[in-house]
């Protein structure tokens, strides 16, 4: 059989249709109306101009679609609301004839009939409606559209309706696209609709009292059927994950009807929105199909838009992410504590599902089994479903747990209890609800062992009274389909779980609890913590940390990824390496998308490849403490724990630090030392003065330093000074350097002190003293010394943090190099505080002192404050109470542009001790 071309091809639907046709009742035509020819892509158009060729009340081929007691009937759309042709310049947007949907209560509804609006099989439609509402204030206008066949009757699962809206003061555009998926549509109708909240939805369930106008109504206007070109954007993956080892390739088809020629735009943008690749092809028509290959310049994620743009502007467009990381297999053995949460949206793409469980490289997944579409008819079809996908995720080495997540609507009408109301459907003796949930416990019963009850929303559980009762009911019924059964309880970190785990046998109970895209980090680190110290008691259960990711476009990706991180690494590091560490999975909620069109599409989130390269990082290690780099920076040392293998590694990142402060300088081992970003991204760590030396300025997104020896770090993590605080008098602190040893073996080794003193340069400072500068010291396996100095230094130094640096040369059965330790001590007054200001009044300046006493006793200062090319002028503060601050105010008189850019300096000295500290300000 000799295939046609695509004009015949379309020749052939045309005569299809026009025979359709006329087996239907006859119509008038549209104003204009036209067929979908080859040159033109406006289908059709309603401007209700009709003054002089329609004597009725309803426009042409239109049809009021309300309730008839007599026929056809409606529920919620009274025969009372008639619409209705109106003739006003004022009313209509163009021209004067419009059409007004009024309302007496209840909806209305305008229905095109069937017979007027010809379409091709397999293309795809936009309908835009121009509407203006008046006195509504809680229905709302839409536009509604679906297919009809060759005989004029619905085609099953084309109907779409548009966002229901109310414009008062302007015309609003109401925009509903109608894909083409069907080969049976052979006719295109529309229905206008004023509708009241009921039929809008979206109650918050069955005590929901419903509002509506009884006044009020939308006029429409402008009525336009356009043909668009079907637009695909795809890869060969069917997640659109490629390994580092894959150029990432995308594959783009355009189908187009209308004869125009038209212009393909494929842009590529990385996490920050700049374009990193793009094509361009110009003079296409029919069917267009190419592979794109993207010239990316990292590995990451990107975000790919195909534009199709005609003669008039842009007339289809399509968006899809990609993803492209290092999915090869972990070496580690700990996959079972990192997963997946899914939601009812994954589940319209079940075979997509195995694939980006996968790549989130886990082993454990939560999949919800209740939705609120959920009938008992559907019920056993959409168990066997979830039974064969569990299967498969088993395959796949996946630790399963089934939820059910809420109430489905008709059992919560039914059973007059709200959608979320799981835990009081389970526990009532109303045995209605078994016709839902058996046909799930029947195929799932023998294979998954976890059910979770409710969502990571019901914090409120916590607050139930009868809860370990409510526990044993539904553990009682689970038992009775399958052995064994585990309950997992959802809930917030915010309440105290560890403290109250529910039921008498713990082990058979779980949390679930949920991590919030704000939660702070530092906070989340402590509750970690405090976890982990009340499982050791063996008393409080196992627990999953859900971590949400937030709504798509809330914050900009890459912020986004690295707020993830933050969160995931200090969870990571507050359980800590013992016993409990075990005891909590990690799982990140549904880092993708699900198009929400009629041919959805799962793209994967930028922090899906943040969540895959952590459980790669953090997967095998454990946190062995914390590695000083400057206050505000967060620097975590992981080892290598059990089966693992492989050198250490610090993550790091900066929470508050000064950016000139926020720098890594460290001598991390003899290794080559690499710096990985978030995403997977490897370069070699700079170091600029020699092999190990790395010098890395900390920015607010996490950062591994691969090939650290580990032992060498834990050893320069433990190097402090004590007490890190220097008394501003006129006496030398006694202080000590603390070294501990984390190795089996002795140590031996030399400490010099650098800095403060300019040791490290050329120019010495006098006015500070330590010594010895240089002393020797050995420790035994596992050991800490103590090694002695005494530092002083001149009353005028400031009260601030003053940094010092340490050189090591350490001997552990091999020599070291020599390393640099930069450690911060305080200079100040353990009595009393000052803090130093300025304001400016006319040509005065005044600078201002602030002292408290940080004592238990009354407090005699005297203050004295310095100014470049001034006298120095004194004020004094008697008697001052514990716990008391006072103010004292300097004044330079016609001096505030003298002294602009000069420092002034406060100091304020204690009576009777001698102790003083000092403070200075830039006037700006």
């Amino acid at each position: 059989m000799a295939l046609r071309s695509p004009r015949s091809r379309s020749a052939l639907v045309l005569a299809a249709c026009c025979f359709a046709a006329a087996l239907l009742p006859p119509a008038a035509t549209a104003q204009p109306l036209r067929r979908p020819d080859l040159a033109l892509r406006e289908v059709a158009r309603f401007g209700f101009e009709e003054q002089e060729t329609n004597p009725s009340l309803v426009p042409r081929n239109w049809f009021r679609d309300q309730d008839d007691p007599g026929g056809v009937r409606r529920r919620g759309f009274p025969s009372w609301n008639e619409a209705a042709l109106v003739y006003d310049a004022q009313a209509a947007r163009q021209g004067v004839g419009a059409v007004s949907l009024p309302t007496r209560g209840g909806s209305t509804a305008l229905l095109l009939g069937p017979g007027v609006v010809p379409v091709f099989p397999g293309t795809d439609y936009r309908v835009r409606a121009s509407v203006r509402t008046r006195g509504l204030t809680h229905a709302a206008a839409a536009v509604s559209a679906r297919f009809l066949d060759a005989s004029g009757r619905p085609v099953a699962g084309t109907l779409v309706r548009s966002a229901a809206v109310r414009s008062e003061r302007e015309w609003a555009d109401l925009l509903v696209d109608i894909p083409g998926l069907s080969e049976q549509a052979a006719w295109l109708q529309l229905e206008l609709l004023l509708l009241q909240p009921e039929q809008v939805g979206g109650g918050s369930g069955p005590f929901h009292v419903w509002q509506e106008d009884h006044t009020g109504l939308a006029i429409f206007d402008e009525v336009v059927v356009t043909q668009l070109p079907r637009v695909e954007l795809d890869s060969p993956d069917p997640v659109n994950v490629f390994p580092a080892s894959l150029k990432p390739s995308l594959r783009a088809m355009v189908r187009d009807l209308a004869g125009e020629s038209l212009t393909l735009v494929l842009t590529a943008r990385d996490i920050d929105g700049v374009v990193v690749d793009r094509l361009e092809k110009s003079g296409l028509s029919g069917t267009t199909s190419l592979v794109w290959q993207p010239t990316l310049p990292s590995m990451g994620w990107y975000r790919v838009d195909l534009s199709i743009l005609g003669p008039s502007g842009e007339v289809g467009a399509a968006e899809t992410t990609l993803l492209w990381l290092d999915t090869a297999p972990d070496s580690h053995h700990e996959s079972a504590r990192f997963g997946v949460c899914l939601g009812a949206d994954e589940l319209r793409l079940p075979d997509r599902v195995p694939a980006v469980v996968a790549h989130a490289g886990g082993g454990v997944v939560t999949l919800p089994a209740w939705d609120g579409s959920l009938t008992p008819a559907d019920a056993p079809a959409r168990a066997k479903a979830l039974a064969s996908l569990v299967g498969e995720l088993m395959v796949g080495w996946q630790e399963v747990t089934v939820s059910l997540p809420l109430v489905p609507d008709q059992l919560s009408r039914e059973l007059r209890i709200d959608s979320t109301g799981i835990w009081d459907v389970l526990n009532q003796s109303d045995s209605s609800w078994k016709t839902y949930a058996e046909p799930y416990f029947d195929e799932l019963g023998s294979r998954v062992s976890k059910w979770q009850i409710g969502d990571q929303d019901q914090g409120r559980l916590f607050w139930r009274p009868a809860l370990s009762a409510e526990i044993a009911t539904v553990r009682t019924v689970l038992s009775a389909k399958m052995p064994r059964p585990a309950i997992v309880i959802p809930g917030g970190i915010d309440a105290d779980w560890a403290s109250a785990p529910p039921g008498d046998d713990h082990r058979a109970v779980s949390f679930a609890l949920r991590v919030r895209p704000d939660a702070d980090p530092e906070g989340l680190r402590q509750w970690a913590a405090g976890w982990a110290g009340s499982w050791a008691s063996q008393t409080t259960p196992d627990a999953t940390l859900a971590f949400e990711i937030g709504p798509e476009g809330a914050h900009p990706p890459r912020q986004s990824c690295a707020a993830l991180a933050r969160r995931v690494i200090s969870a990571w590091a507050g359980l800590g390496g013992g016993p409990a560490a075990d005891a909590v999975d990690l799982r990140v909620q549904s880092p993708w998308e699900v198009s929400r069109d009629a041919r959805p599409r799962l793209r994967p989130r930028a922090e899906l490849g943040v969540w895959r390269h952590l459980v790669r990082r953090l997967g095998g290690r454990r946190p062995i403490g914390e590695f000083p780099v400057a206050p505000g920076v967060v620097c975590y040392m992981l080892a290598p724990v059990g089966e693992s293998e492989g050198p250490g590694a610090l993550v790091l990142w900066n929470e508050w630090a000064p950016p000139d402060r926020a720098v890594l300088h460290e001598f991390l081992g003899d290794a080559s030392l690499q710096v990985v970003d978030i995403f997977g991204a490897t370069r070699p760590a700079p170091t600029p003065e020699g092999r190990g030396r790395v010098t890395l300025p900390v920015t607010d997104e996490p950062l591994f330093i691969e090939g650290v020896d580990i032992e060498l770090a834990r050893l320069l993590a433990a190097v402090s000074i004590d007490p890190a605080f220097l008394e501003n008098n006129h006496e030398d602190n006694e202080r000590a350097i603390v070294i501990t040893n984390p190795w089996n073996v002795g140590i031996t080794g030399r400490v010099t002190v650098l800095e403060p003193g300019g040791f490290s340069g050329d120019k010495r400072d006098r006015s500070w003293r330590v010594s010895p500068r240089t002393q020797t010291f050995a420790a035994g396996p596992l050991q800490a010394v103590r090694v002695p100095i005494t530092v002083g230094f001149s009353l005028g130094e400031e009260a601030s943090s003053k940094e010092f640096v340490l050189e090591l040369d350490v001997s552990a059965g091999r020599s070291y190099e020599k390393v640099l330790v930069r450690r911060t001590v305080e200079i100040g007054s353990t009595t009393f505080g000052l803090d130093v200001g300025y304001r400016v009044a006319g040509e005065d300046l005044l600078v201002e002192a602030r002292v408290r006493n940080k004592s238990a006793a009354p407090l005699d200062l005297g203050l004295t404050g310095f100014a470049p090319g001034q006298p120095r002028t004194t004020a004094s503060v008697s008697e001052l109470p514990a716990g008391k601050q006072a103010v004292r105010v300097f004044t330079f008189v016609g001096r505030a542009s003298a002294l602009r850019g000069q420092r002034l300096v406060v100091r304020a000295a204690d009576r009777e001790t001698g102790v003083s500290v000092s403070r200075s300000v830039i006037i700006r």
